[in-house]
């Protein structure tokens, strides 16, 4: 490997998105439903979503693409004027210089590799 590249064999990045692929089938990601629900239902649905980040095997959805993973945060906004409290995730990986900087923050989403185009530089 040449500097800055992280070493992940395929047969290891097969096995992390295979492990993705196990965890999205057991735990399908929450639906958001309807947006015109109760306050109770739509902060119950960021509860539910932050939750199943929290959950997601980051180490494989990051190994699939041959990169490593440098974490997650989930967080909470503060409530909005109808009390709603959205939350959000942001998630690190390291991919050496496999990929376009551009194209990096992509691989954080945790879809299996085999169903996104994203070429290696």
């Amino acid at each position: 490997m040449g500097d800055n590249q992280i070493d992940v064999s395929p047969a290891a990045q097969a096995e992390y998105e295979a492990e993705l692929v196990a965890f999205l089938e057991a735990n399908p990601r929450p639906e958001s439903g309807d947006f015109t629900h109760s306050v109770d239902g739509r902060n119950s649905y960021w509860k539910s979503i932050a939750a199943w980040w929290e959950a997601v095997p980051w180490e494989a959805v990051a190994g699939q693409w041959g990169c490593t993973s440098g974490g997650v945060g989930v967080t909470f906004n503060p409530p909005d004027e109808q009390g709603i409290s959205s939350a959000g995730y942001g998630g690190m990986i390291d991919c050496g210089t496999l990929y376009e900087s551009g194209t990096v923050p992509l691989l954080t989403e945790p879809v299996p590799r085999s169903e996104v185009d994203i070429a290696e530089q």
